[in-house]
């Protein structure tokens, strides 16, 4: 057997050994182990594809959802901050948040592995946002917006404990009724 063959060979055990002992599936793309499960109402269990928003609304904060996550590795995650970004159906951004890039909100949130391996098993951490508010809410009153929907797309960040950044993303449709 060559050298560069006994490299190669040897190259590909170490990083299966260091795979199987930082306990994360893939080492290279630490976020690809964690996947948002669902979005909810807060206080429904249906899971969130489309949010009703009706014009008579005059308490937002029935606009609750809450994000549930599946971690499929050893390792346990912090998530720092929420990035939610609106936009039409077009792409174009809706909101006064446009101009900084989205509204983002610090988080103090840790998912926990599970202690069982099998491929059922999801957490339940689960982190609770405000997905609608005034400035939101104005934007589906804008009658330049037709049809009145707003593509809301929510993008996680932190680090898990091996100190890998970690990224999720997940959207949903806002729509709006009797407006």
């Amino acid at each position: 057997m060559s050298c560069k063959a006994r490299r190669f060979i040897a190259f590909f055990a170490a990083m299966a050994f260091a795979t199987a002992f930082s306990g994360c599936r893939n080492p290279f793309l630490p976020s690809a182990d964690i996947q948002v499960d669902s979005i909810n109402f807060l206080g429904d269990f249906s899971e969130l594809q489309e949010m009703p928003v009706f014009a008579a609304t005059t308490d937002l904060n029935i606009y609750q959802v809450k994000v549930s996550f599946w971690l499929r590795n050893k390792i346990d995650v912090k998530i720092t901050s929420v990035n939610i970004f609106y936009t039409d159906l077009a792409g174009n951004p809706v909101t006064v948040y446009a101009t900084t890039g989205g509204r983002t909100m610090k988080l103090q949130s840790r998912l926990y592995a599970p202690t069982n391996y099998d491929a059922t098993t999801r957490t339940t951490p689960d982190i609770t946002l405000l997905a609608l508010d005034r400035r939101v809410f104005d934007a589906l009153l804008d009658p330049t917006l037709t049809p009145k929907y707003i593509l809301c797309t929510m993008t996680f960040r932190g680090e898990d404990d091996n100190g890998y950044d970690v990224k999720l993303s997940t959207q949903f449709t806002i729509k709006g009724y009797n407006f």
